[in-house]
């Protein structure tokens, strides 16, 4: 049989306030919610991005060998002429990026800078040397179009070359230059004009002698002491490479440090000299690690040249050597041995004092106690004596 329990008379009040205090907790909350999302930020509405400063893009162009009708697989303009010659060739100007440029097209010499590398003129600068050499056809600007599906805008400007009758035998070097000035900025917001220039270069060679010729000069070698007395130091190696000759060459570079008693190290990681073209120089500074003190250090520079446009070996090329010599004294060693020998000869000096003579009158002479009274000579006035008569009585 079931059981009926009564109900009270207070569950429906109970129940009424609890559905009281839920509406009140909703309420609070949306309340909270709507204040959030009033401050947060609105968000903006999608629109276009914005383009960057173009005076912080760079542009991208080139310039290579060409065909009258398209670029070609050369990658340098390269000749074997004679004196009071004249040949016609083509160069692309190639346009990477997506907005057209305007370009200065001009032909330049090229130099050897101190640190080796070849650097051609600026547009305000007139040739002397092989750039003269050069026309550039045109009005000296070509407009090139933008790339368009990834292939990039050309424009084919024609070259001439025209060789002096009198030109000397030899490499001439120049080039062909493209140059756009614009205005750029830098990270902190300052204006400059920036020029970017590609180069395609040209190497002439004149026939008659060639003369491939190198020098070594200025050898001078530092030695830096390691921080113990015989530890291993290190040495610094400055020259100078002239290129005394008439012919463009690379130079396989081999350093050695020789000391006493014939120890000696070589530089590794010597990077090649290429492209010195002639009168050209570049200075070297190398740093030799794991040198010995060996008193005296001698730096042995050794060059091998070879042709730099084939970059192989000629067996007519001799090696050119250059050397300076300095002193790698280990100081801290001498210190020590020099330190042990004063303590030494202190030592000695020491010794001898504490056992020298004390007596003040040891090297006197005692009279004698008994002394022998002198006789006196019967010798006559001669200081001989006077024979006596055999026989006779005293």
């Amino acid at each position: 049989m079931d059981r009926v329990v009564p109900m009270r008379s207070d569950q429906p009040q109970v129940a009424r306030r609890r559905v009281r205090y839920l509406l009140r907790a909703l309420s609070t909350l949306g309340l909270i919610c709507s204040v959030l999302a009033a401050a947060a930020p609105a968000q903006a509405t999608p629109g276009p991005t914005p383009s960057p400063d173009p005076r912080t893009q760079r542009a991208s162009f080139g310039v290579q060998p060409a065909t009258p009708t398209h670029p070609d697989s050369r990658s340098i303009l390269s000749y074997n002429v004679t004196p009071g010659v004249g040949l016609d060739d083509y160069v692309a100007i190639e346009n990477i990026g997506l907005t057209p440029l305007t370009l200065a097209v001009y032909a330049a010499d090229a130099t050897t800078s101190r640190d080796g590398k070849v650097v051609f003129d600026a547009a305000g600068q007139r040739p002397v040397a092989v750039g003269s050499w050069i026309t550039v056809g045109g009005s000296g600007h070509v407009t090139v179009p933008a790339s368009s599906h990834g292939v990039p805008g050309v424009v084919i400007v024609p070259v001439r070359l025209k060789v002096p009758a009198n030109a000397s035998p030899g490499d001439h070097v120049g080039a062909v230059v493209a140059s756009l000035v614009s205005a750029a900025v830098n990270k902190s917001g300052g204006e400059f004009q920036l020029d970017q220039r590609v180069a395609q270069r040209m190497y002439v060679r004149v026939s008659g002698a060639l003369l491939p010729r190198l020098s070594v000069e200025n050898v001078h070698v530092t030695y830096h002491p390691g921080s113990g007395a015989l530890a291993d130091g290190s040495a610094s190696v400055r020259y100078t490479v002239k290129n005394t000759g008439n012919a463009i060459l690379d130079a396989k570079q081999e350093i050695t440090l020789t000391g006493w008693f014939g120890s000696s190290v070589s530089a590794h990681n010597v990077p090649q000299i290429q492209a010195l073209l002639p009168g050209g120089s570049v200075e070297q500074r190398l740093e030799v690690a794991g040198v010995a003190p060996r008193v005296r250090l001698t730096a042995t520079v050794r060059l091998t040249p070879t042709a730099a446009i084939t970059s192989q070996a000629d067996p007519s090329l001799k090696p050119y050597v250059g050397s300076a010599t300095t002193w790698a004294v280990p100081w801290l060693l001498l210190v020590i041995v020099a330190a042990v020998l004063l303590l030494l000869a202190l030592a000695l000096w020491w010794r001898w004092w504490r056992n020298r003579p004390t007596g003040r009158h040891s090297g006197e002479l005692k009279p004698s106690p008994n002394p022998e009274p002198e006789r006196e000579s019967s010798d006559g006035p001669g200081g001989s004596r006077a024979p006596q008569p055999v026989g006779s009585g005293a």
